[in-house]
């Protein structure tokens, strides 16, 4: 099978493929594999990160789609010039602009990539397979004001970044989206569009969480200005216990098409995020009763930076 059929096969299976995943990666390594770099390397993300992303089957799988969705006749460009533009922030290994520009010639993609081997590693796998003439990755960090300055394009038909991860912690993406926005063109496609975040309360002595979902958050990546994440709750307690962690559970919008959300069987893709409670403010909690919750925290940080605030 030659690699568009192969891509193609991907992107076109109602449930993803790992196998077919696993040949795109032996390809990837078979590019990359005179590649090393011995230069000091500072980026907090490393290429073994960006790699796992790729092997991550359900993100490959949902990320790519969602970007092929908005290229092809049936996406909501479908009136625009063939030639489409596109920012990718974040583009690690290249995989998901390598799927795009393979099933569509009119793409041009420009990538913006942080950690210098990784950058290093993504050119090598674009020139392997010979679409540098429709990809180009620049070492650069996607949350610089001065971005404008360092990019050849400033204007995009679509805009897309994967530096995703449950709760909005640990990964910049609603800086790099805030910062990115701008360069879109007017109707321009934004991917992904929102996520809405939702946290319940767990006993670890009780097989069911203590209370429902409850949506604290729900974010437009289109308007959202703030860096900081916070939420008033009044929560019911459904069952009575302990509560000593608080899990963050993402519903994420790529586009009107297609969304996704926190999957107990991914572990890596919008994974389940988890505050612990401190032992002095955990409190115990009957059936009924009301908890007051109130949780703050910059987005992009870890889960044990929160500020909480517990009473009832």
């Amino acid at each position: 099978m030659n690699l568009q059929n192969l891509i193609n096969s991907f992107i076109s299976s109602p449930s993803p493929d790992s196998q077919i995943l696993q040949e795109l990666f032996q390809i990837y390594k078979t590019a990359t594999k005179n590649i090393n770099y011995s230069q000091k390397n500072e980026a907090k993300f490393t290429t073994i990160d960006a790699e796992a992303c790729f092997l991550d089957l359900n993100r490959t799988w949902i990320l790519a789609k969602s970007l092929i969705v908005q290229t092809h006749c049936n996406g909501s460009l479908s009136k625009q010039p063939s030639k489409l533009s596109i920012l990718e922030a974040g583009s690690g290994t290249g995989i998901i602009a390598i799927i795009a520009a393979i099933l569509n010639p009119n793409l041009h993609i420009l990538g913006l990539e942080i950690n210098p081997e990784t950058y290093e590693k993504s050119k090598a796998f674009i020139k392997y397979l010979n679409l540098d003439n429709q990809i180009q990755i620049l070492n650069l960090d996607a949350t610089d004001p001065n971005l404008a300055k360092k990019i050849q394009s400033s204007i995009f038909n679509i805009i897309f970044s994967e530096t995703l991860s449950g709760g909005l912690f640990f990964e910049p993406q609603l800086q790099i989206m805030q910062n990115i926005r701008k360069f879109l063109k007017p109707n321009g496609i934004l991917i992904p569009q929102k996520i809405s975040l939702y946290l319940h309360l767990e006993d670890p002595f009780i097989r069911e969480p203590l209370t429902e979902n409850i949506k604290y958050a729900e974010i437009n990546f289109q308007t959202y200005e703030k860096q900081i994440i916070s939420a008033n709750l009044q929560i019911p307690i459904k069952y009575s216990g302990t509560p000593n962690i608080i899990v963050i559970l993402s519903e994420l919008q790529l586009t009107n098409e297609i969304k996704t959300q926190t999957d107990s069987r991914y572990n890596n893709f919008l994974n389940r995020a988890v505050i612990e409670i401190p032992k002095e403010r955990q409190i115990k909690l009957k059936e009924a009763d009301i908890l007051n919750l109130q949780i703050t925290y910059q987005a992009g940080s870890s889960t044990n930076s929160c500020d909480l605030q517990i009473n009832h």
